[in-house]
């Protein structure tokens, strides 16, 4: 059975979001799949750069009419229920374990279907009240890019040094500290290794970023009170500029370990260009991490607890999304430690990690997931035509 697809997301807006988007669509296209994409914008993106891949703004040239089925990759709040079409699918992503401060499942609920980016996600929509049945569609990837040759990225700080890194927005849930605390605690100012944050903040600009990350970094050092003087701890190497796709590629190819100490992750999509990249990686055992890597064969996933989500206002993008009746992981301070002197000291475990993160990158290439949706939609258009 043919059909074609609407595919409604922020595709254009930057960010990880756009980045999931961008390839789900990229992925139906290449198994056969008729899709239409449209773009909706969901926050004020004035400050990112992205970048649009040609075959995207081709497909978008396509006309809308005839459209059997509309997947609305959004925040559930925006997700609208049109009769027009067989099916109606939400897409979303989330990082705790539900929304009941939403309206998001009054949304979810008018949908036929929703697709989640793993496992964990299907008990938050229960634990949400959401009723609409769900599957997971993992997010997807062009797997050739990582095995393609780039040159390193060229940082004197980084020369003869043992390279742990990190890519992401500096908000608490990232739990950036913890990754810093674990780092200083761990390595003494002697051994040649170094901690490079690739950091954005929402609203700030690059030179306003640079200052909240030193900030924090000195009130970190300080509260440790290992050394007289926070100038006697290791220097951190500090990216806030906007890089383009083939910068961040490069920055993966010359730095050694990625390493996020995240309370709560979807998906975590450096940590997974990373694992393709073959690096190993160093990654919280919650959401999406949990699904994609197989620990100790393609990464390293640390101990957690529960914990009652806790966020600055400031950081909060939607009303009623992370409160304090949310729960999140809380990953190992003295874990994090010993997985990080293990990757440093074992080059063996490296390679072995790094090989084996290649393979498994490829279980989420554009041709595997793009033939689970083909799959999934036939499914769910076979069971509406019997109805």
């Amino acid at each position: 059975m043919s059909y074609k697809v609407l595919y409604i997301g922020n595709w254009k807006d930057g960010g990880g979001w756009s980045t999931a988007a961008q390839n789900a669509i990229l992925a139906m296209d290449s198994v056969g799949i008729d899709v239409v994409p449209r773009h909706v914008t969901s926050s004020d993106t004035s400050h990112r750069q992205q970048e649009i891949p040609e075959r995207l703004l081709e497909l978008e040239q396509k006309r809308a009419t005839g459209c059997d089925i509309c997947i609305q990759h959004l925040l559930p709040h925006m997700m609208e229920y049109d009769g027009h079409f067989k099916l109606n699918i939400g897409r979303f992503d989330y990082e705790t374990s539900n929304f009941n401060h939403t309206y998001w499942a009054r949304h979810l609920n008018t949908m036929d279907h929703i697709f989640v980016s793993n496992p964990y996600m299907q008990e938050v929509c229960k634990n949400s009240n959401v009723t609409t049945p769900t599957s997971v569609i993992p997010h997807c990837f062009d797997i050739s890019k990582y095995s393609q040759y780039y040159k390193d990225y060229e940082i004197p700080a980084l020369k003869d040094q043992f390279v742990f890194y990190t890519i992401g927005e500096v908000i608490r849930r990232k739990n950036l500290a913890g990754l810093i605390k674990a780092f200083h605690l761990e390595f003494r100012p002697y051994e040649p290794v170094t901690l490079l944050i690739k950091g954005h903040m929402m609203g700030l600009s690059p030179a306003e970023t640079n200052e909240k990350i030193k900030k924090l970094i000195e009130e970190i050092k300080r509260g440790l009170r290992l050394y007289p003087n926070i100038t006697d701890y290791h220097n951190e190497v500090i990216i806030t500029q906007w890089m383009k796709d083939e910068e961040i590629l490069r920055l993966h190819k010359t730095c050694d370990c990625f390493v996020s100490a995240s309370y709560g992750e979807a998906w975590n999509i450096p940590g997974f260009e990373a694992m393709a990249m073959g690096k190993p990686v160093i990654l919280n055992n919650e959401g999406g991490p949990k699904y994609y890597i197989e620990n100790l064969k393609s990464g390293l996933l640390l101990r957690n607890v529960t914990e009652e989500v806790f966020m600055p206002p400031s950081e909060i993008p939607v009303d009623g999304i992370w409160t304090g009746d949310e729960s999140w992981h809380k990953p190992s301070v003295q874990h994090l430690r010993q997985l990080m002197r293990k990757i440093y000291q074992d080059e063996e475990i490296r390679c072995l990690l790094g090989n084996h993160g290649i393979d498994r990158a490829y279980d989420f290439s554009y041709n595997i997931v793009g033939n689970l949706i083909n799959n999934t939609l036939q499914k769910l258009l076979d069971i509406t035509n019997e109805r």
